[in-house]
């Protein structure tokens, strides 16, 4: 038995991608439902306004389905029969989404698992956001909050002072961002949500306290004369 796992960090959900993720898992069941009568296609997804999850075999009908929406936790795409076992997990309420692909031969298995995998892999719904959610974000953070420190800094006369104002404020900066970040940059991204808006409003907010900082430096280390 030949098994493939491989994990999605961070991706856009665009309904195409369940286009095509749907289209391969049900060319795979009309292959091999004449062979295996216990074989099954299932499409399920669950938002946190209902209790229950939705679970249909029809495809059209799952994917006429209001299922991109901010309130989504989870989809599963399954594909049950004895030659191969197909799930794809797209995961907003844990860590990692995910495709699971096991059968009896691994030719099989490895072009099934590239075809589900390429569906990930494209330009149009490639995502950074995972380095918010990664330990890579501090290589972000900790400069900007750094430079922020440094530049509030040069106000206080002695050099001691300096150095432990930068460094409480540069983590408590990070600290920030971080709490800000990990929720505006999501790992699974959904169009039109409210993080998307916001984030913009802070990328401006963060350019202009930028702008301002830089110009009271100058400011600072310019002679001045009365």
């Amino acid at each position: 038995m030949e098994r493939r796992i491989i994990t999605i960090t961070s991706f856009k959900l665009r309904k195409q991608v369940l286009e095509q993720l749907v289209d391969i898992i049900e060319n795979q069941y009309q292959e091999i439902k004449d062979k295996d009568k216990y074989s099954a296609a299932k499409y399920i997804f669950k938002v946190k306004q209902r209790e229950k999850e939705i679970e249909t075999n029809n495809p059209t009908k799952f994917l006429s389905k209001d299922i991109i929406r901010p309130d989504l936790e989870y989809i599963e795409l399954i594909l049950q029969s004895d030659p191969i076992r197909i799930d794809v997990g797209i995961r907003l309420d844990i860590r990692n989404s995910s495709i699971n692909v096991k059968g009896n031969e691994s030719n099989h298995v490895e072009i099934i698992s590239r075809r589900l995998e390429k569906v990930f892999d494209n330009p149009d719904i490639k995502s950074f956001n995972y380095i918010f959610n990664s330990k890579k974000k501090w290589l972000i953070y900790i400069p900007i909050g750094l430079v922020l420190a440094i530049v509030n800094a040069i106000t206080y006369p002695l050099l001691i002072l300096q150095i432990m104002y930068s460094i409480s404020w540069m983590f408590l900066i990070s600290l920030i961002l971080d709490l800000s970040f990990g929720r505006l940059y999501p790992r699974i991204e959904i169009e039109q949500t409210k993080e998307i808006k916001i984030r913009k409003f802070i990328w401006w907010i963060i350019v202009a306290i930028g702008i301002a900082e830089a110009a009271k430096y100058i400011w600072l280390i310019l002679p001045h004369s009365f």
